[in-house]
């Protein structure tokens, strides 16, 4: 996880678990026997990734969704963007309670929005 948030500047849980497979080689997450990957301390922490309710599952967002979802909202802004705003709005369209659900990493939106 510490070469990941060098190397990554967004991407969702959902995206995660296929990105790890394909690193360790495995076809699934689950055939690396890594136990849960949204149990996982390390997964939880980067990704600030609280559910609400046990086995709760995770969001089914792509980072290509987060981009197009942040261009459309970032359109109806004029410049004073307020990125936790963007951040509810993800929550209100997935339906979840809090943006700890979300499951998404993101280093900088700054440098997403410059990008």
């Amino acid at each position: 996880m510490e070469i990941f948030e060098q190397v990554f500047v967004l991407c969702t849980l959902h995206d995660l678990g296929p990105l790890l497979a394909k690193f360790l080689k495995v076809n699934t997450y689950e055939d690396a026997l890594l136990g849960p990957l949204d149990e996982n301390p390390d997964v939880k922490r980067v990704f600030r990734y609280e559910p609400t309710q046990r086995h709760q599952p995770i969001p089914s967002m792509t980072s290509g969704d987060v981009i197009s979802l942040f261009i459309d909202f970032r359109g109806r802004f004029n410049g004073n963007l307020v990125f936790g705003l963007f951040l509810d709005e993800l929550v209100n369209r997935y339906q979840l309670k809090t943006q700890k659900e979300l499951g998404l990493y993101c280093k900088s939106f700054p440098y997403l929005q410059e990008v």
